[in-house]
């Protein structure tokens, strides 16, 4: 099958390389077609004041209604559809935050410009650099390896993640790596103060959640761990250990919404239990998860990207952290030890959690000495620096 499977992809490259691709076309895909979400999303956005430029978002069929009135320079396609193939098969830019599959799992990408502009600020390590990463690969896996050679452009929010991507996936990326930052942070940055839209989309959780809009909001977003099927959750904790928790909640007018990581979310419909919301199902999986934390008060995680738009907006950030020995000595690991990346105050259980909930506003800007050099490219300017080298490569390529 995996032979097949390779056959049929080195097929679908020579394919890829056949066809005129237009300089003035763009597709933009995230997380495998399962949402229209993250970098690629604001990127793709911002492309709607730039009419000289075709655009296009390809995506599972389950995506569409979240994709918001498009302009008359872009267009939705469905993901391996016939109308899917031939745009990724004829634009001269893919645009992405994992990887190619973003947009298509057969490799029809040719010569077209590959543009990773990534998911997040990376605390954690990932790729080969993971603790517990293995050397296996499939047979044709180095192949693949060097069909793939330094074919992709890499956006980094700093110097470290750039350094720490490359020799996590070694001979995939071109250098130098693009200093660019994130463009979803620069929607961040942009709307911090923007109250309307904050309140807007405030309502529109609240509707779609059946949250309470009198209180306050302190969404608790896990990373994802390579070796546990399932996150803690509050939700399912015992009941001992919460009987505080939900008296420092009532205390503060708080609640907690559990947004886990979109490989973890359940099919099960969302629900709560006292002031402890769990958002599940299809619409959890489709949301955009920036446009939450710009609504929410703060945050409870542990080692996510998602600390750094919470303090890009000066909220509360607590990293609580029950599972730290395993993490670091068994599951990923961190870049750095968690007391000089960290981005608010660090819980190690409830009891530690409790008492920094009594006190929350305290969690405001508690960085780590080295927390600042993980976002040093973030200025808000992602959007117009990506688009300004996209705009002078396509310049320079016969497409």
């Amino acid at each position: 099958m995996r032979t097949l499977k390779n056959i049929i992809n080195l097929s679908f490259l020579l394919l890829g390389h056949l066809f005129l691709r237009s300089k003035k076309k763009i597709v933009f895909g995230a997380w495998e077609g399962k949402s229209y979400s993250d970098n690629p999303r604001f990127l793709f956005e911002y492309y709607f004041n730039r009419p000289g430029w075709r655009i296009v978002w390809v995506g599972n069929k389950s995506v569409k209604g979240s994709l918001p009135q498009l302009p008359k320079n872009a267009t939705y396609a469905v993901r391996h559809s016939f109308l899917g193939f031939w745009h990724a098969l004829t634009a001269g830019t893919w645009v992405f935050s994992h990887s190619p599959n973003d947009i298509s799992l057969v490799a029809v990408w040719g010569n077209a410009l590959l543009l990773d502009i990534g998911h997040g600020v990376a605390l954690k390590k990932f790729g080969t650099q993971a603790v517990s990463y293995t050397k296996k690969q499939p047979a044709l896996g180095q192949f693949w390896k060097k069909i793939f050679a330094n074919k992709i452009c890499l956006v980094v929010p700093s110097k470290i993640q750039g350094m720490n991507t490359l020799a996590s996936y070694p001979g995939v990326f071109q250098g130098p790596v693009l200093p660019y930052g994130s463009a979803a942070l620069d929607y961040i940055i942009k709307n911090n103060h923007n109250t309307i839209l904050i309140q807007k989309l405030k309502e529109k959780f609240a509707a779609a959640f059946n949250l309470p809009i009198d209180k306050k909001w302190i969404v608790y977003a896990p990373t994802f761990r390579l070796t546990k099927k399932d996150n803690f959750s509050f939700s399912k904790a015992k009941a001992n250990e919460m009987e505080n928790l939900h008296r420092v909640l009532e205390k503060i007018n708080a609640i907690i919404i559990e947004k886990l990581h979109p490989n973890l979310i359940g099919k099960e419909d969302s629900h709560h239990i006292s002031n402890i919301y769990s958002i599940n199902g299809t619409k959890a999986q489709l949301i955009e998860p920036h446009e939450l934390w710009l609504t929410a008060d703060a945050l409870i995680s542990d080692y996510s990207s998602c600390a750094i738009p919470f303090y890009l907006q000066n909220k509360p950030v607590v990293h609580f952290t029950y599972d730290y020995e395993f993490y670091v000595k068994t599951d990923s690991g961190l870049i750095k030890d968690l007391n000089d990346i960290r981005f608010g105050l660090i819980a190690y259980n409830i009891s530690d959690l409790c008492r920094i909930l009594s006190n929350l506003e305290d969690a405001k800007g508690k960085c780590g000495k080295f927390a600042h050099e993980l976002i040093e490219y973030e200025k808000g300017k992602s959007c117009q620096q990506c688009c300004d080298f996209i705009a002078k490569l396509a310049s320079h390529k016969q497409v």
